[in-house]
């Protein structure tokens, strides 16, 4: 099936959400089991692991209930040797390469967001703190080397910043990692650390414009759309020259999350914008080879109060793949697509 928005859908999967693309796999999650997909031309699930779940636990089989309670599970994060680290709401989670569930001791109050956990090119994963923070405490980063033990890496002095938004490692660059923060402006930067967080340094703080959950680090680009309302737009830097910001298209609403294939198309996926009441929609925007931007999908907001939101995979997808899952939106609520994008030749 062909829309007219340019995406070929390839298939749906109902009650999922994607989490990665790496090593040729797909990764995405469903109730309390996950998944991989290595065909994404012939998508054909192998059960990865399943998460043990409590009696009571089962009600939320029922999407509605989930939607609330959030049961299922939240982040999937795939190592280099092909183990997991699994997040539900309030217990952590191992799944080694034999596919054997252990349960993790409890090193964090809260859960990371869908960018808050990454591993280091020598092999360290870093789980980022994303929680309420109403009296701005000690935010934390913590590490571990085999998913299991984790200690604190990194943490925040007093009344810095709310929490973490992000950590992304830079493709190019040997040993750096990329650092998001927010919310408010004197809360909202991006840092970097070469060192495994013996040292931070602020590589870019202005105010709203860098509050972002998301970034796309390429060799000598970082892009971005904020998640802000008042400077939704998608914006690019230089990452020697982090003095001169571009402006290269404005948004409707703010960004979560972003997403790239193999073909060089860049893919944001905003959020209804609260002080635009009228305009209940979260959409799709895909940025172009020659920097034209274009909207490709557009969904409301379903009923319940929580944001529509379009989650995308972690890393690069193959050829001209697109793959997202919706939460809070309408119609396909809790569905996985994997849809080929097919790019008009007048857009070129």
């Amino acid at each position: 099936m062909v829309h007219k928005n340019n995406l070929e859908i390839v298939a749906c999967f109902k009650n999922a959400v994607v989490h990665s693309y790496s090593d040729g796999e797909l990764i995405y999650s469903s109730k309390n089991k996950i998944y991989k997909i290595k065909n994404l031309h012939k998508p054909e699930p192998e059960i990865v692991g399943k998460i043990p779940w409590a009696n009571y636990q089962k009600v939320s089989h029922m999407r509605i209930i989930d939607r609330i309670l959030r049961h299922a599970i939240l982040q999937v994060h795939k190592t280099r040797n092909m183990e997991y680290l699994v997040t539900t709401e309030n217990k952590w989670w191992h799944i080694d390469r034999a596919g054997n569930v252990s349960p993790i001791e409890k090193f964090s109050n809260t859960q990371p967001m869908s960018r808050g956990i990454c591993e280091s090119k020598n092999g360290i994963t870093y789980v980022a703190e994303y929680i309420p923070n109403p009296h701005r405490g000690p935010v934390r980063i913590f590490r571990s080397k085999d998913c299991r033990i984790f200690d604190i890496a990194w943490e925040s002095p007093p009344r810095a910043i709310r929490h973490v938004h992000a950590l992304i490692v830079d493709p190019e660059l040997k040993s750096r990692l990329w650092i998001t923060t927010g919310d408010l402006s004197t809360e909202s930067h991006i840092y970097f650390t070469d060192d495994d967080f013996k040292t931070l340094n602020c590589f870019l703080s202005l105010d709203q414009k860098t509050r972002v959950a998301d970034v796309i680090i390429q060799k000598n680009h970082m892009i971005w759309a904020p998640d802000a309302v008042r400077v939704a737009s998608i914006l690019r830097v230089n990452k020697m020259s982090p003095c001169n910001i571009e402006e290269l298209h404005k948004l409707p609403g703010p960004v979560f999350y972003t997403a790239q294939n193999e073909a060089g198309i860049l893919y944001f996926g905003t959020v209804p914008s609260k002080k635009q009441k009228e305009d209940n929609q979260s959409r799709i925007f895909a940025l172009l080879l020659d920097n034209s931007c274009h909207e490709i999908l557009r969904c409301k907001k379903s009923f319940l109060p929580l944001y529509g939101i379009f989650h995308f995979p972690k890393g690069i997808l193959p050829e001209n793949f697109i793959v997202f899952s919706q939460r809070g939106l309408k119609p396909f609520d809790g569905c996985l697509t994997i849809a080929k994008h097919n790019v008009d030749s007048k857009w070129i």
